[in-house]
C-alpha cells in the first residue's frame, strides 16, 4: 500500500508537470484511474453497514454486564472529548502563532481559488432535533441513506437487547451476527489485496489534476496543518498509547500502519473502519469486545484530524479576510 501510494502520487505529479490539461491525460483519469479508485472506495463503503450492524452489537454483548457498557461508553466519551479538545487547541495555537493567512501571497491564492460569494452553510444544528434524529424511525431507511450515527444507535440498542435477553433465540441471533462479521472480514481481506492499486489510482487522480501548484501558493497554510497533525499524531497519540494503553508507541504505529495508509489515501473514517477493525484484531491483538465498540463509535465521533483541520482553516480564512 505504501508503494502504491508513492507510485500513484509520483506518477500523478510527473503527469501534471509534463501534460497538465492534455486530452490524453484527462481521458486516462476519467476512464481509468478515477473509476478504479472509486471502485475501491465503493467496495470499502459497501462493507461499512454490515460491519457496524454486526461488530457493535457483538462488542456490547461481549462486555456481558450492561454496567460495563456504560462505563466503557463514559470512558470513550471522556477520551474523545479530551483528545479532540487537544487537537483543536494545537491547531488554533499554531495558526495564531504563524498566521499563514496574513501574507499577501496567501490572500491572492485564496481569492483565486475561493468563490466570490460562498453560500451560507445549512445545518441541522445541535438542538433537540439532532438527538431525535439519532434514533431512526426505520433502521433500514437509515442504512439506505448512509446515516451512520442512526445506524450506530440502532446497533447499540440491538447489542444491549442481546446482552439483556438470555434465551436460545437471542443466542442464535448472536451467532448469526458473528457469521455476518466473519463473512465481512473475509470480503475485506479480498478488498485489501486490491488496496495498493486502488490507493495508486486515487493518488494519481488527485495529483495529476492539481499538482503542487495549490500547495506551493498556500505553503504556509499547508505546513501549519501538517505540523499540527504531526504533533497530535506522534506526540499526543504516543503519550496516550504509553500511559493509557500500556503499549510501546513504536509497536502501535507499526501495527497500525495499514489502517493509517488507508485513512490517508481514502480521506474517510468510515471507509477506513473495516481496515481499522481488522488491524485491531489481527495486528494489535486488542480485546474484540472493546475494539469493536470503541472503533465503530469512534469512526464518526472521534475525528481528531477533522477537528484540528477545521480549527486551523476557520482562523486562516479569517486572517485572509482581515477579520
Amino acid at each position: 500500500m505504501a508503494i502504491g501510494l508513492a507510485v500513484g502520487a509520483g506518477a500523478g505529479v510527473a503527469a501534471h508537470f509534463a501534460a497538465a490539461g492534455a486530452p490524453w491525460l484527462e481521458s486516462l483519469i476519467a476512464n481509468f484511474t478515477e473509476p478504479a479508485g472509486q471502485l475501491f472506495l465503493r467496495m470499502l463503503f459497501g462493507l461499512v453497514i454490515p460491519l457496524i450492524v454486526s461488530a457493535l452489537p457483538l462488542g456490547v454483548t461481549g462486555l456481558g454486564d450492561l454496567g460495563r457498557v456504560g462505563r466503557l461508553g463514559l470512558r470513550t466519551l471522556a477520551y474523545t472529548v479530551t483528545t479532540s479538545a487537544i487537537a483543536v487547541a494545537l491547531g488554533v495555537t499554531l495558526v495564531n502563532l504563524f498566521a499563514p493567512g496574513a501574507s499577501v501571497k496567501a490572500r491572492a491564492a485564496a481569492e483565486a481559488t475561493l468563490p466570490a460569494a460562498a453560500p451560507a452553510p445549512v445545518g441541522d444544528g445541535f438542538g433537540v432535533d439532532f438527538f431525535l434524529k439519532l434514533v431512526p424511525k426505520n433502521p433500514v431507511e437509515a442504512m439506505a441513506q448512509g446515516d451512520m450515527l442512526a445506524v450506530m444507535v440502532f446497533s447499540l440498542f440491538l447489542g444491549i437487547g442481546l446482552a439483556a435477553t438470555r434465551t436460545a433465540g437471542a443466542r442464535r441471533l448472536e451467532e448469526a451476527l458473528q457469521g455476518v462479521y466473519d463473512v465481512v472480514t473475509t470480503l475485506l481481506g479480498w478488498v485489501i489485496q486490491l488496496a495498493p492499486y486502488g490507493v495508486a489510482c486515487l493518488l494519481f487522480t488527485a495529483t495529476a489534476r492539481m499538482g503542487f501548484d495549490v500547495l506551493r501558493d498556500l505553503a504556509a497554510y499547508v505546513l501549519v496543518v501538517l505540523a499540527a497533525l504531526a504533533i497530535h499524531m506522534f506526540v499526543v497519540y504516543s503519550l496516550a498509547v504509553r500511559w493509557l494503553g500500556k503499549m510501546r508507541p513504536l509497536d502501535f504505529f507499526r501495527g497500525s500502519r495499514e489502517a493509517m495508509i488507508t485513512a490517508f489515501s481514502t480521506a474517510s473514517s468510515n471507509a477506513t473502519l473495516p481496515t481499522a477493525l481488522r488491524v485491531a484484531d489481527q495486528n494489535l491483538r486488542l480485546p474484540e469486545h472493546v475494539s469493536h465498540f470503541v472503533l465503530t463509535i469512534g469512526s464518526t465521533t472521534n475525528q481528531h484530524g477533522t477537528a484540528l483541520f477545521e480549527g486551523v482553516t476557520v482562523l486562516f480564512l479569517a486572517q485572509v479576510a482581515g477579520v
